[in-house]
């Protein structure tokens, strides 16, 4: 069909191709998804060249999808590449209709902050996020129920972002404790859609407090997020385990700086717990984190000079980190990029 009717067809084609990559995805099959998206490119930009300049949403929609795939594939310089040509297209669209576009615009500029921090770029990753939250910001204004979830990722970017360029640390304090507020107002009427974020804007929180010396607010923050995420681990493990273990490991370091160190190696018990029944089930899935979480409870444990327990805790975590570098040789970390 598309052969012999491609101008009428090619951009239901392409449409359809990006959400099979969406799936693709989902299922763990990145370069089958990766594939897809390419392809969605190509007609999207036929579709343009054809139509004298038609269609360019489509391309900037499809090139968004494109930086995700390529960022998960490991190709960040290109990664970055398109998600570059997304935000120029999309300024100009806005420029003829601001009201259609600008929230594209900000989702592009909050994904190109992600994307040149990946490669170091980091004054024009906080240039970008910056830009993004200032859309939002009046966006979120005018409609907030749309755009306040937007607005409360886009701050908590903005905080990675201040620390990363090395300003104070007051002024990342500032956005969090922004995002914090507006997760909690979205999370007191729609609790089961927020609370995730809401923990995960908690767990920030109490990172940021710490960096600015208030230890009481930090440990405060962190416990109501693992109180939070043990809710939400009760009910999805498989989903929030890794979560949980996480605040768990934050909130052993915080109890530890306040100066009580046996509830500290309490909550690293629990992280390693918490990961290992996963590990048992999803040993691929979760073992890394089981690793981690036997390194740390290690540490507390050696604080309270339980040294053969440490050394135990520490030398599974060894063997655990031995068998999967073996397994893997040339992996490597690939960012964790955004939603599409």
């Amino acid at each position: 069909m598309v052969a012999s009717d491609g101008d009428a067809f090619q951009a239901e084609l392409a449409h359809s191709l990006v959400n099979l990559a969406v799936s693709l995805s989902s299922a763990g099959r990145q370069a089958e998804a990766l594939t897809m998206t390419e392809e969605a490119v190509a007609l999207r930009r036929r579709e343009v060249a054809t139509k004298a300049g038609a269609g360019r949403a489509g391309l900037a929609w499809a090139l968004s999808n494109l930086s995700v795939d390529l960022g998960r594939a490991g190709r960040l310089d290109a990664a970055v590449e398109a998600i570059e040509e997304a935000v120029r297209i999309r300024r100009d669209l806005v420029a003829a209709e601001p009201e259609v576009y600008r929230a594209d615009l900000a989702t592009s500029l909050h994904n190109l902050s992600v994307r040149l921090s990946a490669v170091g770029r980091q004054t024009e990753a906080m240039a970008a996020i910056a830009e993004a939250v200032e859309i939002r910001r009046a966006l979120a204004k005018a409609d907030p129920d749309r755009f306040l979830p937007d607005l409360a990722a886009s701050l908590t970017n903005l905080s990675v972002d201040l620390k990363r360029i090395g300003r104070p640390p007051a002024e990342a304090l500032a956005a969090t404790e922004e995002a914090v507020r507006i997760r909690r107002e979205l999370a007191s009427t729609r609790p089961e859609t927020f609370r995730p974020a809401l923990a995960a804007s908690l767990n920030n929180l109490s990172a940021d407090l710490a960096a600015v010396g208030d230890d009481n607010r930090a440990l405060q923050a962190i416990e109501e997020a693992v109180a939070i995420r043990r809710e939400l681990a009760a009910h999805r493990p498989s989903v929030y385990a890794a979560d949980l273990a996480g605040s768990l490991r934050s909130l052993a370091v915080r109890l530890a700086v306040v100066g009580r160190p046996s509830a500290a190696v309490d909550a690293a018990d629990e992280a390693v717990r918490v990961i290992r029944a996963q590990a048992d089930n999803e040993p691929e899935r979760f073992r890394p984190a089981l690793a981690r979480a036997l390194d740390r409870h290690s540490v507390r444990l050696g604080a309270v000079e339980r040294y053969p327990e440490a050394l135990a805790a520490i030398e599974e975590a060894v063997r655990i980190d031995r068998a999967l570098a073996e397994s893997a040789p040339d992996a490597r970390m690939v960012p964790t990029w955004p939603p599409r």
